[in-house]
């Protein structure tokens, strides 16, 4: 990855460390999802405070214990010179509910050099994340995000991205946002066309691989 601001790149070493060191403890991996990941394919733009990691509280706690963070309230905070990092553990669970979803995690590796990596959620189901907060959370700004995903991954910037894969889902009952969906394609349609995977070149993208 490139182009990231200091603070951005401390928290992503924040999430790789941590990563590693619950491997090491449990031999399963922590996947980070919600609005950090979300920073990740947008390289940082947006900001986001809170890192939210799919991981056993009763485990992860302890390792973010030995890396300096201290709990307040739901989170595992580490001050840094610009404001701090925050952790919130959501539990070890299915993506999305969806175990489909979890087989199709992707491994982030910061420097390219496999020391420093991590799994995101794959940007297909970060669309689908979005989309379900944007019609049944009544989220207008996730479902603005959702069409900023959506058009970055048609664009090439995400590498190989699946758009059937969305618009099968998408009409899956425990998602229930296809005419959502469909309304984005509809309205991008003619961007897509004529933005070329040159244009929006750089962003995120990984190995797929499943969560352990």
């Amino acid at each position: 990855m490139t182009r990231m601001s200091s603070e951005f790149r401390e928290k992503l070493e924040a999430i790789a460390e941590f990563s590693k060191r619950y491997l090491e403890k449990t031999g399963r991996t922590p996947i980070l999802v919600g609005g950090q990941a979300l920073d990740v394919y947008m390289l940082g733009e947006r900001a986001t405070q809170e890192i939210d990691m799919l991981a056993r509280e009763d485990r992860a706690a302890g390792v973010l214990e030995e890396m300096g963070f201290t709990r307040v309230d739901r989170y595992f905070v580490r001050r840094t010179e610009s404001s701090g990092i925050y952790f919130e553990l959501l539990c070890e669970q299915e993506i999305n509910n969806d175990s489909e979803a979890t087989e199709r995690v992707l491994e982030i590796d910061i420097d390219g050099t496999g020391d420093k990596v991590f799994r995101i959620i794959a940007p297909e189901d970060l669309v689908l994340d979005r989309l379900s907060a944007c019609k049944h959370r009544k989220s207008f700004d996730d479902g603005l995000w959702a069409e900023v995903l959506l058009r970055n991954g048609l664009s090439g910037r995400y590498g190989d991205f699946d758009i059937g894969y969305i618009r099968r889902k998408a009409s899956d009952p425990r998602y229930d946002v296809l005419a959502n969906f469909e309304e984005i394609v509809a309205r991008t349609g003619e961007t897509i066309q004529t933005d070329g995977p040159d244009t929006a070149s750089g962003g995120a993208s990984g190995d797929r691989g499943e969560s352990t």
